[in-house]
């Protein structure tokens, strides 16, 4: 209760992750949904050897080595943590991934109303078949007692999520993810009171799914363009 007491409700908008994630209290979370900019510009927070990344599709994979020590630090010891990603990275994500926390191999997958544009693909195989799925990794930590899923207790939860995108006026970030979406990995993994951890927030989407659930926030965004967008979102949700 004091770690969420301390943790509550914060979103700092125009600041790097692993720099304010240093911040926050150790054992303070107790679910983390994150979709990292694979290929965005990242500066390392910390006095490594690692290169200042910019717009290179595989520097999230230098970065991810920090950003899981941070995560273990923060979160509670039956924590669960969803990642977006894409399934060109799924080795490279999994293997970092269960260095730190327990993985479900088989990811859940993220079922949208409509396909990504056709594209060249691999030998041109997506001029046929266009990507209408993002697949979602879940994990847990190793270090304490497992965290049932809640939704619909005892229940087994299916691993496909069908919804649709944000329609453009709901829409004010290019990946931005639909909060009943959201509302649904954080309200199958939380209890009413406990802490949700964005550390890529972007439109600050799982923010607004935290607070529309009666959970505490925390996240962060490297650009600060979308905040007063989020802070107009977050009053209307608050009032109601």
């Amino acid at each position: 209760e004091n770690a969420n007491a301390n943790a509550q409700d914060r979103a700092v908008f125009g600041v790097d992750a692993l720099d304010r994630l240093e911040e926050v209290e150790d054992n303070s979370i107790e679910c983390v949904v994150m979709d990292p900019p694979y290929g965005e510009n990242f500066a390392s927070a910390r006095d490594t050897d690692n290169p200042d990344f910019e717009d290179a599709p595989d520097d999230l994979f230098e970065m991810l080595p920090e950003l899981f020590e941070e995560l273990d630090r923060v979160t509670t010891a039956n924590a669960h943590v969803y990642m977006f990603f894409s399934m060109t990275h799924y080795e490279a994500v999994y293997e970092e991934f269960s260095k730190w926390f327990e993985v479900n191999g088989t990811p859940l997958i993220w079922v949208k109303n409509r396909h990504a544009p056709k594209g060249p693909g691999s030998n041109g195989f997506e001029k046929g078949y266009a990507q209408q799925y993002e697949p979602i990794l879940f994990g847990r930590g190793p270090k304490g007692d497992t965290r049932p899923l809640r939704a619909e207790e005892g229940a087994v939860c299916p691993n496909t999520l069908d919804y649709a995108i944000p329609t453009k006026d709901e829409r004010w970030h290019d990946t931005q993810k639909p909060r009943p979406l959201l509302r649904e990995l954080i309200t199958n993994s939380t209890a009413t009171g406990e802490t949700v951890l964005d550390p890529f927030a972007g439109s600050g989407a799982t923010l607004l799914a935290a607070a529309e659930t009666d959970r505490h926030y925390v996240g962060f965004e490297f650009e600060d363009k979308y905040e007063s967008r989020f802070r107009r979102e977050m009053r209307e949700v608050k009032d109601e």
